[in-house]
């Protein structure tokens, strides 16, 4: 038995990885990037998941966008109507799943070609 609370908890623990791992297998994904794909899954929800928290535990420090020189600042100046996060939360979302369908076209199109010691 572990010290860090039992061999039950962390199965517990590892199932919901274990299933991710097999679903990105299932897709096509060999181990290690089948483990990439969870890691980026993972941080990516957890990094929208924290944002979100923050947006309703109250306001939280910002700067001033209209108070910043606009020759010094112009990309942000033109984002200073720019002020729910839900696209930035989209936009993740769809890039990653984006990034992994494109992984998995790259792992497709290796598989397709002739071995080089074959030839």
């Amino acid at each position: 038995m572990s010290r860090r609370g039992g061999r039950s908890s962390e199965a517990r623990a590892a199932a919901s990885f274990e299933v991710a791992l097999a679903a990105f297998a299932r897709a096509g994904f060999e181990p290690a990037d089948a483990y990439n794909a969870v890691k980026a899954t993972a941080l990516t929800a957890l990094t929208v998941g924290v944002e979100r928290s923050m947006a309703v535990a109250g306001p939280l420090v910002e700067t001033d966008i209209e108070e910043l020189p606009a020759d010094s600042f112009p990309q942000l100046r033109r984002l200073q109507h720019v002020v729910e996060p839900e696209g930035a939360w989209a936009f993740s979302l769809e890039t990653l799943v984006a990034g992994l369908r494109a992984q998995l076209a790259g792992v497709a199109g290796r598989s397709a070609q002739p071995d080089a010691a074959i030839r």
